[in-house]
Order: C-alpha cells, then structure tokens, then sequence
C-alpha cells in the first residue's frame, strides 16, 4: 500500500509537470498542435518568426489554455503531496478535523450502567427451631439470620445525564459547562411467609435493655401463630454540576496533551427509605389475635459544595482521551423522618381492632418524627472517557467514572434494635431519636455511552 501511495504521488506528479508543459509550450512536430499563448515564439534565431505572427500554428489548430486560465490553476495542496510521499498516509482514525473552524458549544446525551454499594442493614429477620426457648433470638444458639446482617446489594441501575458546555474564550480555551444526572429508582425487596400450620420459624430479633438479654418477637411459630414479613430498601440518586474550565495550554483541538483545570459548584441528592410490614394471626385464627406492624425511615442528603479538579485531554486525530479528577468539599444537610403503625385486631363476632398510629416495632414514640442536622462531607470523583469523532460535528464517547461521598445519613444506620419490653423498668426509655450515624458511607460507579454534538 505504501509502494502504491508514492507511486501514485510520483505519477500525479509528473502527470501535472506534463500537463503544464503541454499548455505552456505545445509539442513542436505534432498534429495539430496546441496554441501557445501570444506573443510567444518557437525556439530559433531571432529573424525566424515571420513578421506579424504571434500564434504558433495554423488557423485549424484548437485553442488551448488561456492565460487566464494558468493564472488560476492551483496547485496541489502541499499537506497533501506530503502524505502521499511519506510511509504513513493518511487514514480514518487519524483524519483531522477543522481546525480552521474551533468548537463553540458542545451538548451531550449518555445513558448510563450504575451500580452502587447497597445498605448493610442489622438482622431483622431471623428463624430457628419451633417452640424452642427465645427462638429466633440471637440468645439462642440455633438462631439463624434471614434477612440482614449483610450487604443488601442492589444490581445494575440504568441512569442518563445531559450536558452542555460553551466556550467563552476562543479558540476553545476557557469554557462553561455544565451537566446533570438522573438514576432510576432501585429497591432491594424480601418477602418472607410460613404456611397456615406456622412453618417455618419467622421472627423479629431485638435487643431488650430492660431484661439485658437478646430476644425476639415471634411472626410465626409451629402450631402458635402462623404469617409474612415483608422488608425493602429504597434508593433514589440524582446530582449536578456547573463549572469554569481553563486550558493552560492555550486550545484542546491540536494533537498532544492538554492540562484544564475546573472550578466550580456541585449538588448531590441522596434519597433513601426502609419500610417494613409485618402481619401475624395466632392460630387458630377463630377467636385468635391478628397483629400488624409498619415501620417507615426516610432519610435524605443534600450536598452542595464548592469543588476544584484538573482533566488530563490527549488527542490524536479524531480520537480524544480525557482523564478527570474532581474534589468537592461542602455542607451536606442531613434529615430523618420516621413513622409507625400498628394494629391489633381480636377475631371475634364482632372483631374488635385497635389502631396505634404513632409507632410500628422500631419506630416508637421516642424517635418517630422528623430530625436534621448539617456536616461538612466530601465527594471526591474520578473518570475516564473516550470519544471517538464521527465527523466534525458528531462525537462517540464511552467511559467509566467513579463518585464517592462520606458523612452519608443512610437508613440502614437508623434502624434501631434496641428495644426495650417493659420500658418503665429501672427508667429504661425507649429509642432516641437523635440515632444518626456519622460513617455511613456512599459510593456508585458507572459506564457512560453516548453521542456528542459540536457546534
């Protein structure tokens, strides 16, 4: 392939020295030959041209270019002639773009594959041996973890974000942009139920202050009580950003590497809720008791903070890799709002049912209701991206990009499992309400694929 490029060079080259000497000066001894422009003369001793001949030939000749013409005629372009003679060409990936004409906006769609650390939540449902003693409590070695104590996860999310940039000082050197990001709702769901004889085990387990020992409250129990439980955990994450971009190295669009630094404001919204829903009939449900509990925490984070980073930009044709890190440093305000249910109802004729609505199992009176406090967190990111430029206006971009946060109130960390049976012994109370917990922590990672437009 190199082989044929140079020769095709030295072939266009020396079909354009013929072409231009066939025009400049014809081809003495042909038929016919071409005109030569006016005034000009065959070589020869100065008294050959006859007098008052200006054209060479005859009046049958065909004209040829005119002087006009050769004026005009331009040459090959010189970046050209130097691909052609050169081993390496050029090619698809390495095609340069415009630079006569520099990028004033960009807007960019991409869809996004997320994944994020779930809550890690305390055993809330447990089973054991039927009719055991304390069965389902950790006081009890046969005692086994159904739900809890571990990670919940949370699988693949599916998310988009929008950005938009314009540069205020050309050619592209100081920029506004900004961007924003939606993730879709995620839930980590379990459900959990015995059969109308009570099998298997199922039971809330809970340390009681007043008796200074583990236990549990029964759902369900071989021949006792027979129920469900239902528990799930509730994400929703969105944030946004705005930004002034400077590139210290004068504009972005040549090939090599660029250093710009950001400066700007971030805001992230944290949004998290448990809910439990637990019924339990005794049995026989004829004349037995019907128990209902509800427990619901929402917590939520509001950062807003001021950040500062630098992006890394590496060009090389229409291939573009940027290499980001960013640090944001700002209040998060934090706030906990907890409620209850609870329903007792006798199945007699009539059935009598009593309603509590102030508290459920973990909620009580004591730390129901809403709480907030503000500290100050930190968000650090770090990303990767590759774009690829279709043509001059349209850009592929694929990357990965990782967002941390601590000082996070989650409610996995509200959840309270202390819980006393008798509060009026020995002035034990019920909950606090101040429970939050200052380690919690935050982290989502994820795949970026879009198009950018470039205006």
């Amino acid at each position: 392939m190199r082989t044929c490029r140079k020769a095709a060079a030295a072939l266009a080259c020396w079909l354009g020295m013929g072409l231009s000497a066939e025009a400049q000066y014809g081809f003495p001894g042909g038929d016919p030959a071409p005109i030569a422009p006016a005034g000009w003369y065959p070589p020869g001793p100065p008294d050959s041209a006859p007098p008052g001949i200006t054209e060479y030939g005859g009046p049958s000749a065909p004209s040829g270019p005119s002087p006009q013409d050769l004026m005009h005629r331009q040459p090959m372009p010189e970046k050209f002639m130097k691909e052609m003679m050169t081993d390496n060409g050029p090619s698809a990936w390495e095609d340069e773009r415009s630079y006569t004409n520099p990028i004033r906006a960009q807007f960019s769609l991409d869809y996004l594959f997320m994944w994020f650390r779930g809550n890690r939540a305390p055993a809330l449902l447990t089973t054991g041996i039927p009719n055991e003693t304390l069965t389902g409590s950790f006081s009890n070695p046969n005692t086994r973890v159904l739900f809890g104590n571990r990670d919940t996860g949370s699988g693949l999310a599916n998310g988009f974000k929008v950005s938009f940039l314009v540069y205020v000082v050309d050619p592209e050197v100081v920029a506004l942009e900004t961007n924003y990001f939606l993730m879709e709702q995620r839930s980590y769901v379990n459900n959990v139920s015995s059969d109308a004889a009570g099998n298997p085990v199922i039971a809330r387990p809970f340390f009681d202050p007043s008796t200074g020992i583990e236990s549990a409250r029964i759902i369900s129990n071989a021949g006792t009580a027979f129920g469900l439980a239902h528990d799930s955990f509730t994400t929703n994450f969105q944030g946004a950003e705005a930004n002034l971009a400077y590139n210290v190295t004068g504009n972005n669009f040549n090939d090599g590497g660029n250093l710009i630094l950001i400066g700007g404001a971030r805001w992230l919204n944290l949004r998290e809720r448990y809910y439990s829903y637990d019924v339990s009939t005794t049995i026989p449900a004829t004349g037995g008791v019907r128990n209902i509990f509800s427990d619901t925490i929402d917590s939520s984070n509001q950062f807003v903070g001021g950040q500062f980073g630098a992006k890394v930009r590496i060009r090389k044709g229409r291939s573009v890799f940027d290499f980001v890190s960013k640090l944001a440093i700002g209040p998060n305000f934090q706030s906990i709002n907890a409620s209850g249910y609870r329903s007792t109802t006798v199945n007699n004729i009539p059935p009598a049912t009593v309603v509590d609505p102030s508290q459920g199992f973990y909620v009580r009176a004591t730390n129901a209701g809403q709480t907030t406090r503000s500290v100050i967190a930190f968000a650090p990111e770090f990303g990767v991206n590759w774009g690829f430029e279709l043509n001059d206006n349209i850009r592929l971009n694929f990357g990965y990009n990782f967002l941390y946060m601590n000082n996070v109130v989650r409610s996995e960390g509200v959840i309270n499992r202390n819980l006393a049976s008798n509060p009026a012994v020995n002035g034990i109370y019920e909950p606090s309400r101040a429970s939050f917990r200052t380690d919690s922590t935050f982290w989502i990672q994820s795949l970026n694929l879009g198009l950018e437009f470039l205006f």
